[in-house]
């Protein structure tokens, strides 16, 4: 196989591109939004291109006579007046600018996967032990998706006309469909009543203090999303990335939740092996049949979730996104100078991105500060979200997680100073309580907030609607 020696470009291209312009200016509305100067691979057709924007931008014509000036001053090797005449004899008013700027577009994507590849190999020969093989492997797939992000199509203009044909189409798939929610069912009526069910590229963050069930309320509406999948036959995936806790550990939790054997209990095999072992078995076998896939790498970067996310939406068109939890993920870029709030800031920006771009809803599980331990009223607020007001702006929604009962019992049991009726109190108040959590919605972008119950099983770890409703 013969080497190639030079970089993909095409001189006759770039030139034929520019003659064009000069040629008619009004092409400019249409190359504008198409490409920039950085897709020319000759020095001086970029800055010629350059020059062509900025006089474009201020109203003013884009002749020989308004751009040689500048062009003769900054290269002084050629003959200006000779050049610039050739380059606008170049110019065919048969081809398709649209086509001419898609061809422009692909020479320099691939010089730029060629530059990648390049560093990539250099940074694989790097005798820097802090380097390893898979920090390699996750900074080419950050710089590809960057490359592919940054030199897209830039027309990203749609008329009206063109936005509202798809909200018709939108409006009457959700009639059709004979269902009373627009999105993918949560499992969780009032949920679902709330917000219309998880929708593609909404970022939804769910937030509690530690053991108020976070991971478990997650797990169940991941399990509720496959199962119906798998029910209805939707050949689609649930993603979840536990970066705190193991695939062994969730899979023990669901089959805990599905079973409603006590999770201690399974977990050190205090179980009755004729009435039990069969019903677990059984549990399993359906479980094992659901779309889920489970990433339990430790300390995720952003770019790393996203990386793989982009993988799974390829090979198992991945159709919702769980990470548990924000706080545990790294950002991709971080030094000295990089602060806790501005590495949140760039994983929920991070998680947002993923949404948009691989078009599924992701749910971020997120941590709140001490504040609301120090208030009478325990209920979170948005401003008790950790580190950053960033997951705030970047969430299409915002619910949290609150079990009064959780803190009941912590009263009773720490017990300071308590008389007996107001133990007795304490007491009664949680047996009134009962075993009923509140999920909060205190943001929704595209619709309402407000407040539902649900029931959580403590020693199974599982939520469950109040009641069953049609």
């Amino acid at each position: 196989m013969k080497k190639q020696t030079e970089v993909p470009h095409s001189v006759e291209l770039e030139i034929e591109v520019l003659a064009r312009i000069f040629i008619n200016n009004n092409e400019m509305d249409t190359i504008s939004e198409l490409i920039s100067e950085k897709y020319f691979y000759i020095t001086v057709h970029s800055r010629i291109y350059e020059l062509m924007i900025q006089l474009y931008g201020k109203g003013l014509p884009i002749s020989l006579s308004t751009i040689k000036g500048y062009i003769a001053r900054e290269f002084t090797d050629i003959n200006v007046t000779e050049y610039l005449g050739e380059l606008i004899s170049f110019a065919s008013p048969f081809s398709s600018m649209e086509k001419l700027c898609f061809a422009l577009r692909e020479l320099y994507l691939k010089r730029e996967v060629i530059k990648l590849s390049e560093r990539s190999i250099s940074n694989c020969y790097d005798d820097d032990l802090k380097l390893t093989a898979s920090a390699c492997i996750e900074k080419m797939e950050s710089e590809l998706f960057n490359v592919a992000i940054s030199s897209g199509e830039q027309r990203t203009l749609q008329h009206l006309s063109q936005v509202t044909r798809k909200n018709i189409k939108n409006l009457d798939a959700a009639i059709n469909s004979g269902k009373s929610i627009s999105g993918t069912t949560t499992g969780f009526y009032d949920m679902d009543h709330l917000t219309g069910g998880l929708h593609p590229s909404d970022l939804i963050v769910i937030a509690a203090r530690p053991s108020m069930g976070k991971t478990a309320f997650a797990l169940k509406i991941a399990y509720n999303v496959a199962k119906h999948y798998h029910d209805e036959k939707i050949e689609q995936s649930v993603a979840i990335f536990s970066l705190e806790m193991s695939a062994e550990q969730l899979g023990s939790r669901l089959i805990s939740m599905t079973t409603g054997i006590d999770g201690h209990r399974l977990r050190n095999g205090m179980i009755d092996k004729k009435k039990e072992l069969p019903q677990i078995n059984e549990k399993i076998s359906e479980i094992a049949a659901l779309p889920i896939l489970i990433d339990d790498t430790a300390a995720m970067t952003i770019a790393s979730i996203r990386a793989k996310s982009r993988r799974i939406k390829r090979t198992h068109n991945v159709g919702l996104i769980v990470v548990d939890y924000l706080q545990l993920a790294r950002a991709s870029n971080t030094n000295s100078n990089t602060n806790r709030v501005q590495e949140i800031g760039e994983i929920s920006q991070g998680l947002k991105a993923i949404a948009k771009e691989l078009s599924v809803p992701v749910i971020a599980l997120s941590q709140l500060s001490r504040a609301v331990e120090s208030r009478d009223d325990r209920r979170p607020m948005l401003q008790d979200l950790r580190d950053s007001g960033n997951i705030e702006q970047d969430a299409d929604i915002v619910c949290f997680i609150y079990r009064e009962s959780y803190y009941l019992n912590r009263a009773i049991e720490q017990n300071d100073g308590l008389s007996a009726s107001e133990r007795g109190d304490l007491v009664n108040k949680r047996n009134m309580v009962g075993n009923t959590a509140e999920i909060l919605i205190a943001k929704q972008r595209n619709g309402p907030i407000g407040t539902f119950c649900t029931i959580f099983e403590g020693n199974t770890t599982n939520f469950l609607n109040m009641e069953r409703r049609d």
